[in-house]
């Protein structure tokens, strides 16, 4: 039998969330300080005089994308000039910023280094900004991943450029890389997620365990059965009578234009058992299925999918001796959910 562990598929539910509207603030955390405009983390940029959006790293590490609606873009056309505070207790080394249909990691030369900026050029696109490195991906056009080399230290500002007039109605941030390599290039916002096991709780206790599993990994990652209401549901998992020969699949939501979005910003994912092959398992490989499927469910992919074939690790198909993430599993959790 030749198992497969993920498939792809849409769902009725959007895998990319307004992160803001325009103008309307997020409610912030109680130590969190709400920053009001003029957002003077950006330098008056063309005619821009200060930032036109502000990315907020709040204290308990959330983040916040806030809107000055009497900015305009610096070119006067379209392109959109970014600040970014780090209001929390750790110096940041990434974010990434995504945007459905904005085009704003398409970089075609019009950054904010075009015009008389101080200090320019802070790098090879020229819409870097102070302490900013901009990576894109040709395959990833609505993404772009921010770094900051000398890391965002606690209370730091800096800027950036990106392509387009940005609804940050459609935009979301998340501390981290664009892709790590072994992953799906997609993420949760926060890493602390919770299942919901529907109909007959057939494998339940294997779930229960793999949710242990992950959040014993000494990672910022926790994956635990949902507490209910006014908590939201991150993981959907379910068993099912099927003629398919796999063991399980976990299914990527659609964020509305990209029907398999598993490199989105992940809203809800699904893992679905079969049970005719997955009863006669015995109870240790079930735990390792259900632990292997959550590790699809948080992006990881299956290391000869990126021609690891030697590497132990949990993401590995078929019978393993062992049901727990692995040194190279943790590895790019930390690097996902940093």
């Amino acid at each position: 039998m030749k198992a497969k562990s993920y498939r792809v598929f849409t769902l009725s539910v959007l895998a990319v969330t307004a992160s803001l509207f325009f103008d309307v603030l997020p409610a912030a955390a109680a130590s969190q300080s709400i920053p009001l405009a003029p957002y003077t983390a950006c330098p008056s940029v063309g005619k821009s005089p200060s930032c036109e959006a502000l990315i907020v790293i709040a204290p308990d590490s959330s983040i916040a994308i806030y809107k000055d609606s009497a900015i305009g873009p610096y070119d006067g056309v379209e392109d959109t000039l970014i600040g970014v505070w780090n209001q929390s207790a750790s110096s940041i080394k990434a974010i990434t910023v995504n945007g459905p249909n904005t085009g704003l990691g398409q970089l075609d030369g019009d950054g904010l280094c075009t015009f008389s900026v101080p200090g320019c050029p802070f790098g090879p696109t020229g819409y870097e900004g102070p302490n900013t490195a901009i990576k894109t991906l040709a395959s990833r056009p609505d993404s772009a991943e921010i770094d900051f080399p000398a890391g965002l230290a606690p209370g730091a500002q800096t800027y950036f450029s990106l392509e387009g007039e940005l609804s940050l109605a459609d935009l979301t941030v998340h501390q981290g890389p664009l892709a790590v390599t072994g992953t799906f290039g997609g993420s949760w916002a926060a890493p602390n997620l919770y299942y919901s096991y529907g109909g007959a709780h057939r494998y339940l206790g294997n779930v229960s365990q793999a949710g242990v599993n992950w959040s014993n990994t000494g990672t910022k990652l926790h994956i635990s059965s949902w507490p209910g209401v006014p908590f939201r549901v991150h993981i959907a998992v379910s068993d099912v009578v099927s003629s398919d020969t796999f063991w399980a699949v976990t299914g990527f939501a659609s964020n509305g234009a990209i029907p398999e979005c598993t490199a989105c910003d992940y809203t809800l994912n699904t893992v679905t058992f079969i049970r005719g092959t997955v009863d006669p398992l015995k109870d240790f490989m079930r735990t390792k299925v259900a632990t292997h499927e959550f590790g699809h469910a948080v992006s990881l992919r299956h290391p000869k999918d990126v021609g690891l074939t030697q590497t132990k690790s949990i993401m590995n198909q078929g019978i393993l001796s062992y049901n727990v993430p692995q040194a190279y599993d943790i590895g790019l959790i930390k690097a996902v959910y940093p």
